[in-house]
């Protein structure tokens, strides 16, 4: 009886596919586990992650209260190239003590990226790290950037600590593009070693090594934007990149050492008067 038990439960959750906890509430993954199936969350569930677990499909929270933490690393699959990791759609996404891993894996689709925001909220607090995100150039489409976290969308995203690093996209947004009505407020945290480039084929200026801001608001109360870049003779702003459409409010943190071939630590495109755009920066802003 055992044995028969035991064969039903390996046909089940046979090795390298993740094992749900009992409670709709709680999933644990555990080193070793797969997500090779989209996982759809809809409710208030506590996610806890040990070791590293590879992602070979989507992550889909739309709705309810989801917190991420465990100390373990969620993994993009070296054959993951057209996939976000984690899709925020609604409800709110909580991450502390986490890695969000984009294996340097380039991708594909210029939809998808390490976090994937169009509604709700995401929280980025203390031991979270979103790194080696990368991005396909193409040619022939306006590819957004963004390659470890993308919101287009009324949506919001905190950082209160942790870091994003070593990201790489090309032509907006190493690491961040904003879009969309999306509001990133950072609070805390460091954003560090990320890059953008363009191509020749581009007679625009396009950048942002770090950030990319269209049709959205980027504010900066503390925690740095460091060592970001850009990477051709047309792209600028190695931190930051604001559009004509852009709003940036910078009263504490610290914005230092990026580079580009105009304006290092941020650009602000004026080029035309087609929406709201604006720069403030005061307080104790150190930059």
């Amino acid at each position: 009886m055992l044995l028969c038990m035991l064969l039903c439960l390996s046909m089940i959750f046979p090795m390298g596919i993740t094992a749900f906890a009992d409670t709709a509430d709680t999933l644990i993954w555990n080193d070793g586990d797969v997500i090779s199936e989209s996982v759809a969350i809809s409710s208030d569930t506590q996610i806890t992650v040990t070791g590293t677990v590879t992602v070979n499909a989507e992550i889909i929270i739309s709705g309810g209260n989801v917190t991420l933490s465990g100390g373990g690393k969620l993994l993009r699959g070296a054959e993951n190239t057209s996939n976000s990791m984690i899709v925020i759609n609604g409800g709110s996404l909580e991450m502390e003590n986490i890695t969000i891993d984009g294996n340097n894996v380039a991708v594909g689709s210029t939809s998808a990226s390490g976090l994937q925001v169009t509604g709700g909220s995401v929280t980025i607090n203390d031991g979270t790290v979103i790194r080696n995100h990368r991005r396909l150039y193409y040619r022939d489409t306006a590819d957004p950037g963004g390659s470890a976290v993308l919101a287009n969308g009324p949506a919001t995203i905190t950082m209160n600590g942790g870091v994003i690093q070593n990201n790489q996209a090309h032509r907006r947004g190493g690491a961040i593009y904003l879009n969309n009505g999306a509001v990133f407020q950072m609070n805390g945290g460091a954003i560090t070693g990320n890059q953008a480039s363009t191509s020749s084929f581009y007679s625009s200026f396009y950048g942002g090594g770090a950030v990319y801001v269209n049709e959205a608001s980027f504010y900066m109360t503390g925690g740095s934007i460091t060592d970001n870049k850009t990477i051709a003779d047309d792209a600028v702003g190695g931190g930051i990149f604001i559009t004509s459409y852009g709003y940036v409010d910078i009263s504490g943190g610290t914005i230092s050492g990026n580079t580009a071939v105009a304006g290092s630590g941020i650009y602000f495109n004026t080029y035309s008067s087609k929406g709201d755009c604006a720069l403030r920066i005061g307080g104790a802003a150190n930059i």
